[in-house]
């Protein structure tokens, strides 16, 4: 999952949704200049990743792309499953997308001295370009997918996933919505025990 998703499943637990937000920035166990609270929450990410990665609904939507996306159909599906999260929002979460953004902005400021470095340059283009929110448009995924592809060290075609996204739609909104009652239920009895 993309980061959207990795933060509305810490269900507004400050500490967890950072850790959350930061786990990818983190290699390895290499938690010693962090909080106990936030290493929880890197911990946490993992167990979303690892449960995304091997559930079968998720690997269907993956297939559908794979052609034209190889080994990076993953990224894009990651995204377009923040996608179908933002436009449909109001299935999930009584608060409106705006405001949550807001919040979850805030709460990475608040914290934002405490974290790893990549965090603490990624923090600033979150907010400015508000990332969350824009996921909810084609032009916000549009927009990130291409960001991925310049970063990346290989060779890829993501900045042309947007094109697999509008050919397989329908299927993969199904998917999402079969795939995230299944994780969502798992975030929950599992955020429970942290």
């Amino acid at each position: 999952m993309n980061y959207l998703a990795h933060a509305f499943l810490s269900f507004n637990i400050p500490h967890i949704e950072v850790g959350n937000f930061i786990a990818d920035h983190v290699k390895g166990n290499n938690f010693e200049f962090l909080k106990d609270d936030f290493i929880r929450g890197i911990k946490y990410h993992r167990l979303i990743d690892t449960f995304t990665d091997q559930h079968p609904v998720y690997k269907k939507s993956c297939s559908r792309i794979r052609n034209n996306q190889r080994h990076y159909s993953p990224v894009a599906m990651d995204l377009f499953y923040d996608h179908f999260l933002a436009l449909h929002w109001k299935k999930f979460s009584d608060e409106p997308l705006k405001y949550y953004c807001q919040k979850f902005y805030t709460t990475l400021l608040t914290h934002k001295k405490e974290l790893p470095i990549k965090s603490q340059k990624i923090i600033p283009h979150l907010i400015k370009e508000n990332w969350f929110y824009h996921y909810r448009t084609v032009d916000g995924i549009q927009k990130s997918l291409r960001g991925i592809s310049n970063r990346s060290a290989f060779s890829n075609n993501l900045e042309f996933a947007i094109d697999d996204l509008f050919q397989h739609f329908e299927h993969l909104e199904q998917d999402f919505f079969c795939f995230f009652d299944d994780l969502t239920y798992y975030c929950k009895k599992e955020i429970s025990q942290l």
